[in-house]
């Protein structure tokens, strides 16, 4: 029995240190706990702070966007309706200089088609005569000829002699006149 009187108070002791130790541990780990709780607390504050500060700037962000987008958008719309203009505008002004253009090659075609005439319609009289004078010679003799122009001659000069010589103007110095046959 001594010794349970002895081994009593040292377990008791134990069982006291034990119990001592334990709500030591106990309450360093509840302090331990509640400083880390509080600080993933504010940690987790912070956190959210930053969060709605991104969350804010992301926001900003895009309001900025979607402002940018439509001045974007409108400057676009704009560029479009003056690039439209523009273009109608130099449609008009091409459209205005090729119908001068044409207009132009008309008259220059219609005035050579005029000078080509005039030429064609001049060798054709001038043909017209060597062919006639041409077929005289086949078909008339020399002697015939020759009494067949004296006779026109004389027609001509009494022709010429009829008519009122104020009403004809000639702007020359000299007069030349060329027979077939010697008058």
């Amino acid at each position: 029995m001594e010794m349970i009187k002895v081994i009593i108070p040292v377990v008791i002791a134990n069982v006291v240190v034990l119990a001592a130790i334990i709500i030591g541990i106990k309450i360093f780990i509840h302090i331990n706990m509640s400083k880390a709780i509080a600080k993933i607390h504010q940690v987790e504050a912070e956190v959210r702070k930053r969060e709605e500060g991104i969350r804010h700037e992301i926001e900003e962000h895009e309001k900025e966007f979607a402002r940018k987008k439509a001045e974007a958008e409108n400057a676009l719309q704009q560029q479009r309706e003056t690039s439209e203009k523009e273009i109608a505008a130099m449609k008009e002004q091409i459209l205005g200089e090729a119908k001068k253009e044409s207009e132009r090659i008309l008259s220059v075609a219609k005035r050579n088609e005029e000078k080509l005439r005039q030429q064609v319609l001049q060798e054709m009289e001038g043909k017209a005569v060597d062919y006639g004078a041409q077929v005289f010679k086949l078909v008339f003799s020399e002697k015939l000829t020759e009494t067949l122009n004296r006779q026109f001659i004389d027609e001509l000069l009494d022709a010429l002699q009829e008519v009122d010589s104020a009403s004809i103007t000639v702007n020359a110095a000299d007069v030349q006149f060329t027979t077939s046959h010697p008058l």
